[in-house]
C-alpha cells in the first residue's frame, strides 16, 4: 500500500470542483427570472365608471382662449386684462350661454 504524502494532498485540495456552485447560481437565476414578473408594481386607483362620450359639436363662438405672455400679462379676445377682469369676462359669458 502506498502512503499519502503531504504533496499529493495539496494537489487534491487545489482542484476544487465548481460544478455545484454553477448549478446553484443557475437555479437562483431561474428563480429570480420567474418570480420578478409576478411582483406587483403600481398603485391602487379607483377609476370612475365608463360612460358615453360627449359627441356634441362645439361652436367656435363658445371657445375662449386666455393667453399669458412671458411678462405675466393676460389677454382674452385680443385685449389685455387683469386676472380679475378675465375671470369676470368668463363668468359673464357663461351666464349668457351656459353650454
Amino acid at each position: 500500500m502506498r502512503r499519502f504524502s503531504q504533496r499529493n494532498s495539496l494537489v487534491t485540495l487545489s482542484e476544487i470542483n465548481i460544478t455545484p456552485l454553477l448549478d446553484l447560481a443557475f437555479v437562483l437565476l431561474i428563480i429570480f427570472v420567474i418570480t420578478t414578473p409576478l411582483l406587483e408594481q403600481g398603485i391602487n386607483l379607483k377609476l370612475p365608471p365608463g360612460g358615453q362620450a360627449d359627441t356634441r359639436k362645439l361652436d367656435k363662438n363658445d371657445i375662449r382662449v386666455v393667453e399669458i405672455s412671458q411678462s405675466g400679462q393676460y389677454m382674452l379676445g385680443g385685449k389685455f386684462m387683469t386676472v380679475d377682469q378675465v375671470a369676470a369676462a368668463i363668468i359673464s359669458d357663461f351666464r349668457r350661454n351656459p353650454r
